[in-house]
């Protein structure tokens, strides 16, 4: 008799929960920076306009801010960004174009002409880039929260 009575229980629960949690769909209209159902995530849409935006980042497979750059976007976003690797040894490196562009530092991003040193939120790549697309970076986050 518990058993079927907690069974109940547990079943006006889970409707009652599923009846005020808000649908994916309402939840991008209220918050306008969750990437609504069916699209592409804010990291990928980020990277995608990065890169139409001919903005690239400069870096070194062997540098650790270089990899956590690439992990604040993902690896599905981040194969979406123009990278140029810096280290002689790295695949596909382009030292000499870094020599040239006196890249000092990885990761560097190069944006309308001019070099940004350091790692940089995605916020602030959005901000940079004049990105206009959904901000909800589920990466960020969930790598910020793996501390």
């Amino acid at each position: 008799m518990f058993s079927k009575f907690f069974k109940v229980a547990i079943a006006i629960a889970l409707s009652s929960a599923a009846i005020s949690t808000p649908t994916a769909e309402a939840e991008a209209v209220t918050n306008p920076t969750t990437t609504p159902p069916g699209t592409a995530s804010a990291e990928i849409s980020l990277a995608t306009h990065l890169t139409q935006a001919n903005i690239k980042m400069y870096g070194a497979y062997n540098c650790p801010f270089s990899l956590l750059q690439r992990q604040l976007f993902g690896e599905a976003a981040f194969k979406q960004v123009t990278y140029i690797e810096c280290n002689a040894n790295g695949k596909n490196a382009q030292a000499s174009l870094c020599q040239a562009l006196q890249i000092k530092q990885t990761p560097t991003w190069e944006i309308g002409g001019h070099l940004y040193f350091g790692v940089r939120s995605l916020e602030q790549l959005a901000r940079l880039s004049k990105y206009q697309g959904f901000t909800h970076f589920q990466q960020a986050e969930s790598l910020v929260n793996s501390f």
